[in-house]
């Protein structure tokens, strides 16, 4: 959101959880045009992806507990909030579960990670001295964070409550119906019902989408470069997208706005 200034309830920040770091470097870095350098933390290195001066996501390897227990790569997302200790009493509060309590991250901020009551998985974050990325629903930056689950309104409720969101209703062709987050009077994320066509162990998850400029080409390279086809390039009502996961397994989609959706951001 060039221009917007992030405050309570938008998404700020993405970073990658992997069990494969090296390899994601290289992956990242070809696909996004992106770079990256290493900040070192009490808990290990993080690493910071960016282009030339400007940050645009993160990644940390995965704890080593968490890879023999099965869990898979994942891009996480993260919501700033004015007061992460109020916010995980209130997510308990309304059925949410804390995953990891707040911590402080050095002098950047405070972050915990909790989930919503339909199993989704999500991070708070109380900046300090970092608020977020530098560029958003830019070309190799994070554009729109959906949540995509079986309780449309469950979810809605929980988050709703917890950060204050408003939904805007917005009918599909298929005669379902897309929940759009508000932040103000900003879009700042969505909600969609999975259907019959999920595999049914298919757990609810907040979607990660990058903007590029050709859907078509950055598919078509990302598989190049090893990743795996979820869904082909496509046109939807406000643009084109396709979802790939990574060679580590990381899922991910890629956007391209369409011009109406460009003029509003």
């Amino acid at each position: 959101m060039p221009g917007v200034e992030l405050k309570h309830g938008n998404f700020s920040w993405v970073d990658l959880v992997t069990n494969d770091v090296q390899g994601s470097i290289a992956f990242y870095e070809a696909l996004f045009d992106w770079s990256h350098s290493v900040d070192l933390m009490p808990q290990g290195q993080y690493h910071m992806f960016h282009r030339n001066e400007e940050v645009l996501a993160g990644m940390v390897a995965m704890p080593p507990t968490a890879d023999g227990q099965g869990f898979p790569p994942v891009w996480m997302s993260y919501i700033l909030v004015d007061d992460i200790d109020r916010a995980t009493q209130r997510c308990a509060e309304l059925g949410g579960v804390v995953l990891m309590p707040p911590r402080d991250v050095t002098d950047a901020g405070r972050m915990c990670m909790i989930q919503d009551p339909t199993g989704a998985s999500v991070g708070l974050w109380q900046a300090r001295g970092f608020t977020g990325a530098d560029l958003f629903n830019e070309p190799g930056a994070f554009t729109w964070n959906e949540l995509i689950t079986r309780n449309v309104d469950a979810a809605c409720s929980f988050y709703g409550d917890l950060l204050g969101w408003e939904w805007n209703r917005m009918p599909l062709p298929d005669g379902s119906v897309y929940h759009v987050c508000m932040v103000g009077d900003r879009p700042n994320g969505g909600v969609m019902a999975m259907t019959e066509e999920w595999p049914p162990d298919t757990p609810s998850y907040w979607a990660v989408y990058f903007q590029v400029e050709d859907v078509d080409a950055s598919h078509a390279r990302a598989v190049e470069l090893g990743a795996t086809s979820h869904v082909a390039p496509e046109e939807i009502s406000v643009g084109r997208l396709s979802v790939v996961a990574d060679p580590a397994g990381a899922i991910f989609s890629l956007f391209r706005p369409a011009a109406s959706a460009e003029e509003q951001t």
